[in-house]
């Protein structure tokens, strides 16, 4: 007996443990299991105890505590299992539970009650068994087995039903509970209904069992089964194919969906036999994915088949803990839903979601291009909608067969098709879109060649985000199908261009030009095809606010007056308001809006300088101006091709972006169709030519500031208030002339806006009945619509010649006042200086204040263009810069270029300028005597090398710099064949071994 209690006590040593590391762990249904733990200690305890008593009262009340315990460890079991089976969200659930909750607390108090009255169970003593007290089992006791088995009956009913329910994959996780719940059920009824009486009572050694099984199943079986589990299930069950190949390359397992996918893949398939690359073959996969270490994805579209399926394959090299190949895995998932099913392409929701974020570093440059077919409605409407999918079709197919493996492909729209290429430059998809033109062009099968129409934008790592070049590429597209002659949706632009031909007969020939130079300067800087696109748009309609400027002012062969250049000004903002009021057109809006801009800020209409001047604006004006200036024009003769380069030159840094007037003039110079001879007349000595910039009226006289002349006007009014006489200046304020008077027979009232018209009159009549004169400041409404300001004098008086009253009228421009113009006057001084300080934004970078690129470049032109000096440009270059970085952070790398860019700005702050070129990468010039020999130059630039590390290695004596000049002269004189020469320099010196600088071999 005591090896049997010894037993039994080592058993409650290991359920306290158990209770101990289940309440520290507190994994799920940890509650549950600690009430079934501690219940299996009310059971063992006093039944241990009832061994060595001889008391009868003692052996009854512990046996009492040991039947309880059994019955509440049933209890617990049942609320165990309605949560692991998620029964216990219902409502009989609860109600079940409350019935064997009250059901156990009657029993457990019957129990109780036994010792004292024996209502359940008695018990016999016999001193020779090894179990001393025998039960007597009374009728009553027999609710307390009820209870007992009812509770085991529903807790397998739960799992039954979970079982029966459940797909087979889970269902294997409730009959583990259940079956060994059965099995602990069955072994304890035989115990109970046929043991020897001599018999030690193993049935707590059965729940403490229980215990050990439902604890198990929850912590182990639950987390380790139920994952085994689940590869099985995702390996076997899962739509995803999955082909599964060992590390030697020999097939080990493919579930249901790669069977059905790959009909060569069957279980008859040896795993010795069959290899990775038999299957890459059979499959039609790169033979590539054999050298692959980590993992890669691509896209997949099975063969010979008539529907386009389309799926994303994900293989990945399965690797243990340490690094060992222990398999390949190919995943393919179904991309049907996220296709278009014509084309084979990505739909348009799901580029979005492919690329709504940046890629690596690496896929920069990334080109973003998009064709549309040229009158695919017109296909569609004559020879229906099946042969318009087939011109789509070919188009897609054209474009899959002609860019390079990896490229990504979408349809966006109804037959906008895109193509993303990583590692492409502008050039390469140029040749791209030129490649699928030629082959759409062969296409048979319609009454005309296919012909498309392409975009493209370039994404790079500073400005990344790749839906954004789509839709740039798109606008792009669509701003070329505006200039198409042939497109439906160039209709808008036809009735503005001809509106504006019948206004100024030279218009058209006009344009055509302008486009030609544009096209070819826009080419010659680099500019992405969203910008060569406006920049087409410009060319065409820059001058369209022209329709609001009356015919005989834009026709006017002589000099215009001063209301006259107003009004001619006005057209820039009234194209403004054109273009802005049209979808396709709003875009160059801004750009309508300041192609009169002058690079002095003396522009009109924000005066605004500089870079803060669009850079399309800028390009126009030059071209503009040029094919002007070489064209006549009805108040003056067309100028040679070489007037008019020295005119642009002339005005370069004043007028003009002195930068682009270098690179338009080199880009003449090339151009067949230009003068020869341009190039050496340009060298020669300049003529005197004496020509007004295009757009600007002559300067102001001084005026003395303390004295002015007021612009007024007076006439007469009869008593119907009709205008019956007026002053010469009548028809300078109003616009109307005598004819105009008579004709209208025009009233005060016809002076004044309609919607001022009342407070007018009732003002009149409130000054009239004190006095027979009125003072007031109101908007005189011009012939032409337009607003002028006045001071308005008015007085009653009777003329003695017609015997009737009368009313003059003297109406001053206020805007001439001395007060309004002081007023306006400071008000455009504070406006300069907020346009400065912004402007400044613009031209400088934040990090270092220097000038940005495009500032730095433009200001260097200008320089180049004075030939009274030597311009020496220098490039310098941190050496390990990145590896700095790296190091120490990107806070001391900023600090570090910030440093050197003081630096820098001191060493040529007298005779030079620096900028900025991007990243760890400076340029600067300084200017130099004409006379100065080569040596003297390059004892300068040592000096300014020497000067500059000097600065940086009480900063860092670890930082040292490479730096590359090289000499303006007449041979390399413009800022791009210097920047090159000077770069040429500046890796010469690193090539040397860094921590040097060279300078550039003279031209020869």
């Amino acid at each position: 007996m005591e090896v049997f209690s010894g037993a039994a006590l080592c058993l409650v040593a290991v359920l306290i443990i158990l209770v101990y590391r289940t309440v520290r762990a507190k994994k799920r249904y940890w509650r549950e299991l600690v009430h079934i733990f501690v219940c299996c200690i009310g059971i063992t305890v006093p039944y241990v105890f009832s061994l060595f008593t001889e008391s009868y009262f003692l052996n009854s009340l512990l046996s009492a505590f040991y039947f309880s315990g059994v019955t509440w460890l049933l209890y617990f079991l049942v609320m165990y299992v309605g949560k692991l089976t998620r029964y216990s969200r219902f409502a009989p659930y609860h109600i079940s539970l409350a019935v064997f909750g009250t059901w156990a607390v009657i029993d457990t108090i019957l129990q109780l009650v036994n010792p004292f009255k024996e209502i359940m169970i008695s018990y016999t003593y016999f001193p020779e068994y090894l179990a001393r007290w025998q039960y007597v089992l009374l009728p009553l006791y027999q609710c307390h087995l009820l209870l007992s088995y009812l509770q085991v009956g529903f807790s397998l009913l739960l799992l039954g039903h979970k079982i029966w329910y459940s797909p087979k994959a889970y269902s294997k996780k409730y009959s583990v509970l259940a079956i060994g719940i059965m099995v602990i059920v069955a072994l304890n009824a035989v115990f109970l209904f046929q043991q020897d009486k001599h018999l030690f009572d193993f049935s707590l050694f059965l729940y403490g069992l229980m215990a050990g099984i439902v604890l198990w199943f929850n912590n182990r079986y639950l987390e380790q089964g139920m994952l085994q589990d689940a590869r099985t299930i995702i390996l076997t069950e899962l739509e995803n194919a999955l082909i599964l190949f060992d590390n030697d390359n020999f097939y080990v397992k493919g579930n249901r969906s790669a069977r059905e996918m790959f009909g060569f893949l069957t279980e008859g398939n040896q795993e010795e036999e069959y290899t990775l690359e038999s299957f890459l073959k059979d499959a039609g996969f790169s033979e590539r994915l054999l050298d692959v270490e980590t993992s890669c994805s691509f896209q997949w579209s099975p063969k010979g088949r008539e529907e386009i399926l389309m799926y994303r394959c994900d293989f990945t090299v399965l690797r243990d803990n340490k690094d060992r190949e222990i398999g390949k895995l190919f995943m393919l998932t179904d991309l049907s839903s996220d296709f278009d099913l014509l084309t084979g392409f990505y739909s348009e929701s799901a580029f979005r979601k492919e690329f709504d974020a940046p890629r690596e570093a690496d896929f920069y440059p990334c080109g973003v291009a998009v064709c549309d077919i040229n009158h695919l409605k017109r296909i569609n409407q004559e020879l229906g909608k099946e042969k318009g999918d087939q011109a789509i079709k070919s188009l897609a197919e054209a474009i899959r067969d002609i860019t390079p493996e990896g490229t990504s492909y979408a349809r966006i729209g109804d037959a906008n098709l895109l193509f993303v290429c990583g590692k492409t430059d502008i050039f390469k998809m140029r040749e791209l879109i030129g490649a699928i033109k030629d082959r759409l062009s062969h296409v048979s099968g319609f009454h005309e060649p296919l012909s498309i129409q392409g975009a493209i934008s370039i994404a790079t790592t500073a400005d990344p985000l790749i839906t954004k070049h789509a839709k740039d590429a798109v606008k792009s597209m669509k701003a070329k199908k505006l200039m198409d002659g042939t497109s439906a949706h160039s209709s808008l632009l036809d009735s503005l261009a001809q509106t504006l031909q019948e206004s100024d007969s030279c218009t058209r020939e006009h344009v055509k030009r302008t486009q030609i130079l544009g096209e070819k300067l826009g080419i010659r800087l680099g500019l992405n095809d969203v910008d060569l696109s406006n920049l087409a748009l410009l060319c065409l309609l820059h001058d369209i606010g022209k329709l609001g400027i009356p015919l005989e002012i834009l026709n006017k062969p002589g000099k215009l007056t001063e209301e006259e250049w107003v009004m001619m000004r006005s057209h820039a903002e009234k194209g403004y308001r054109i273009a802005k009021a049209s979808k396709e057109l709003s875009d160059i809006a801004d750009l309508i809006l300041h192609h009169h801009e002058c690079w002095n800020g003396k522009g009109y209409p924000d005066g605004l300088a500089q870079e803060a001047i669009p850079l399309l604006s800028r390009i126009i004006a030059v071209v503009d101006t040029y094919d002007a200036m070489t064209n006549d024009r009805p108040y003056r003769r067309a100028l040679t091709q070489t007037q008019a380069c020295r005119e642009l030159m002339r005005c370069a840094g004043t007028q003009f972006d002195p930068y682009l007037v270098s690179e338009f003039i080199e880009m003449l110079k090339s151009m067949d169709m230009f003068d020869e001879k341009l190039n050496q007349e340009l060298r020669q000595q300049p003529e005197e030519v004496q020509v007004k910039p295009m757009g600007l009226e002559e300067e102001d006289v001084s005026k003395d500031r303390n004295m002015y002349e007021v612009v007024y006007t007076k006439y007469d009014l009869d008593e119907n208030s009709r205008i019956v006489s007026f002053d010469d200046a009548f028809t300078q304020m109003t616009g109307y002339s005598a004819e105009d008077v008579k004709a209208y027979q025009l009233t005060q009232q016809d002076l004044i806006f309609p919607e001022d018209l009342a407070d007018y009159l009732k003002l009149v009549d409130k000054h009239l009945t004190k006095d027979h004169e009125a003072f007031l400041e109101h908007r005189l409404r011009m012939k032409d619509g337009g607003v002028r300001y006045v001071y308005c004098h008015g007085r009653q008086y009777f003329d003695s010649v017609t015997r009737s009253p009368r009313s003059q009228i003297i109406a001053t421009d206020i805007s001439k006042s001395i007060s309004v113009s002081t007023m306006i006057d400071r008000e455009r001084e504070s406006a300069r200086r907020s346009l400065q300080r912004w402007e400044d934004s613009i031209r400088r970078d934040p990090l270092t204040h220097l000038l940005n690129r495009m500032a730095f470049q433009n200001d260097v032109q200008l320089k180049l263009m004075d030939d009274s000096t030597t311009i020496v440009f220098l490039m310098f270059d941190l050496d390990h810069f990145k590896q700095y970085n790296d190091t120490k952070g990107h806070k001391f790398g900023d600090e570090l270029l910030a440093a050197f860019a003081r630096a820098l700005s001191t060493a040529v702050e007298e005779c030079g300028i620096a900028g900025r070129m991007g990243g760890d990468e400076f340029g600067a010039i300084i200017s130099m005597n004409k006379s100065c020999t080569r040596e003297e130059v390059e004892r300068r630039v040592g000096e300014i090398w020497s000067e500059l590390m000097l600065a940086l290695q009480k900063l860092d004596d670890t930082v040292t710099i490479s730096q590359g000049a090289a000499i303006a002269s007449e041979q390399v004189h413009s800022f791009n064949e210097l920047y090159k020469r000077a770069d040429m320099a500046l890796y010469e010196a690193k090539n040397k071994g860094r921590n040097r600088y060279a300078v550039c071999a003279d031209e020869e």
